[in-house]
């Protein structure tokens, strides 16, 4: 038999199981790290303390009291549902991050004062995306970290009316967009196609 035929298909199916190995790899990198969720749980609850903070008034950071535990609950739960876990490491930093977020904005809230108080959650949040976007290689979420500190440092700055408004806008509006380009690249469930592929 001649050497030379049989390394040419050697070749051949050795490219093809490189290529498989890369595309089931990345795959199940974006199933166990689906950054959309709370992304768009930041979207939601930013979005609607708007109304809400007009219909409480002077109460109104009894909505973040609420809804920020709330909120981490429903991520919490959403990725201890998921079929395809994260690893380790990233789930322990994740899940680190976010009881971090909560106890920090809660403590700012209750305990804070001055003229950093208005932005000063929004840094916590901030900063806690950029942790999760680094943990999840979510170029979205990491768009939104930046997006957040950059409107906050803007907000402490230059100070404009109905600040706190402004600012939930903006963070909210980001947090949906990155959650539906979040989900463009997510692929929830293997297709059959892609399983006998």
């Amino acid at each position: 038999m001649n050497s030379a035929s049989q390394s040419q298909p050697s070749a051949a199916a050795a490219r093809e199981l490189v290529t498989a190995v890369e595309h089931w790899s990345g795959r199940g990198r974006r199933m166990a790290a689906p950054a959309w969720f709370p992304l768009l749980c930041v979207s939601v609850t930013v979005l609607a303390w708007v109304p809400a903070s007009l219909l409480l008034g002077d109460a109104s950071a009894v909505y973040w009291y609420v809804v920020a535990p709330l909120s981490a609950v429903a991520s919490g739960w959403y990725f201890s549902t998921r079929p395809a876990q994260p690893a380790l490491r990233p789930g322990l930093i994740a899940l680190v991050t976010g009881v971090a977020m909560l106890l920090g904005v809660v403590a700012l809230l209750s305990f804070g004062s001055g003229e950093w108080m208005d932005v000063a959650p929004w840094l916590v949040v901030g900063a806690g995306l950029g942790v999760f976007a680094l943990c999840w290689h979510s170029l979205a979420t990491g768009v939104v970290a930046a997006v957040t500190l950059a409107a906050s440092a803007v907000v402490a700055v230059v100070d404009p009316g109905q600040s706190q408004a402004a600012l939930a806008l903006v963070v909210g509006v980001a947090a949906a967009v990155g959650t539906v380009a979040d989900l463009l690249r997510t692929d929830a469930v293997p297709s059959a196609a892609d399983a006998t592929s």
